[in-house]
């Protein structure tokens, strides 16, 4: 807490918005579903008037014709999208029988693919595993962390991963190159030598 992650992402989002030459209309922030509202707050600080940079939550839209309004207005007037984890996950669920076709359209365009031109991922170490946020298709990454490293080595592999595939190789490199000997040396016996 308290380095400014929120208000770099604040700044970066409306570089990138105002600024034509970025060629991007949309960032969707993904938060703790308790941080959706400090998300709010941060942008009406940084930019108080509202004309600045539009941003959209979907907490007040109870149901999903409601919901995908709200999207259809993001994908259509651009902005920043704050949505919760959980509702990304559940909106995003193509398993989701609650979902029509019509509003399926939708959700799939305005969130996975294409997707937004930005995504931010508050409170990145919340990505346990590959499979968190490997459906979006968006390739301009950010992953916002006090604590990378929460509960295992492997979590950071993946928050890792969202941001730059491969960057450190498959889960199993990993595992095999870094994190068994990092595991390794916090061993009362470790010696400081392979």
């Amino acid at each position: 807490m308290g380095l400014g992650k929120s208000l770099q992402v604040v700044t970066i989002a409306h570089t990138v918005l105002k600024n034509r030459l970025c060629l991007m209309d949309r960032v969707l922030v993904v938060c703790p579903v308790s941080t959706i509202f400090n998300w709010i707050n941060e942008f009406k600080l940084w930019l108080p008037t509202s004309s600045v940079v539009k941003v959209y939550e979907m907490v007040n839209s109870k149901d999903n014709p409601s919901r995908t309004g709200v999207l259809r207005s993001w994908m259509e007037s651009g902005g920043v999208m704050v949505i919760g984890y959980e509702m990304y996950r559940i909106l995003t669920d193509k398993t989701n029988p609650k979902i029509n076709v019509e509003d399926r359209v939708v959700i799939t365009c305005s969130l996975v693919d294409p997707g937004p031109e930005l995504v931010v991922c508050d409170e990145g170490h919340t990505l346990k595993n590959e499979k968190s946020a490997s459906n979006i298709s968006t390739r301009q990454r950010i992953t916002l962390t006090g604590t990378p490293i929460q509960n295992n080595l492997l979590e950071y592999h993946a928050m890792v991963q969202f941001v730059k595939p491969l960057l450190l190789g498959t889960a199993a490199h990993f595992t095999d190159f870094f994190a068994k000997h990092i595991n390794n040396g916090q061993s009362a016996r470790a010696s400081g030598f392979p």
